[in-house]
């Protein structure tokens, strides 16, 4: 009699044991079909671009899915919006910092820092902001701050990296700023 009574207990935990398992495989097969649910979307939203911005000049498209391309048009719109209103309020934070004296130069799609027209590369996180332009070289001027050793430039204390040749900084020193070379 007691080995039926352990052989139910061995039966009955056997079983949870194997439906614990077909559970743990399902919440498996769950998750992974939402991560290809998620790609598929992404391979659609890919797949939609392309063929938009090959058929926008396309009457014959636009008329044929007017509706959805409006949509498209709407949104993007309403993005654009967004991002220049976000571009007025960093010029406005950015001239409340500089003593209410506006900014002029480029603006680093990927962080937002302001950079001056000269700049190729943003100061803050190196990112290419644009085709390096003909800009002078001037020496270093005594005091604090950083100094671009390739391209003979001095920045403010604040900045990392060059904004014409994407080097590192280095602290201007005395001697760098009496020779005007380091």
């Amino acid at each position: 009699m007691t080995s039926n009574f352990f052989d139910s207990v061995t039966e009955a935990i056997n079983g949870g044991v194997s439906y614990a398992d077909r559970k743990t495989q399902i919440i498996r097969y769950r998750s992974e079909l939402s991560t290809l649910a998620r790609q598929k979307a992404q391979a659609f939203s890919d797949l939609g671009q392309a063929v938009l911005n090959r058929e926008a000049a396309n009457p014959q498209f636009v008329n044929a899915y007017a509706s959805q391309v409006s949509a498209i048009r709407s949104l993007e719109q309403r993005e654009n919006e967004l991002k220049m209103q976000i571009d007025a309020l960093q010029q406005q934070d950015v001239a409340s910092n500089a003593g209410g004296q506006p900014q002029s130069g480029k603006v680093c799609s990927h962080c937002g820092t302001h950079c001056p027209d000269r700049a190729v590369f943003c100061a803050n996180c190196g990112t290419l902001l644009a085709a390096q332009q003909a800009a002078s070289n001037p020496a270093p001027a005594q005091g604090k701050g950083m100094f671009c050793k390739s391209c003979n430039i001095q920045y403010p204390a604040d900045y990392v990296w060059c904004e014409r040749c994407r080097s590192r900084l280095e602290p201007v020193s005395d001697s760098a700023s009496a020779t005007g070379v380091e």
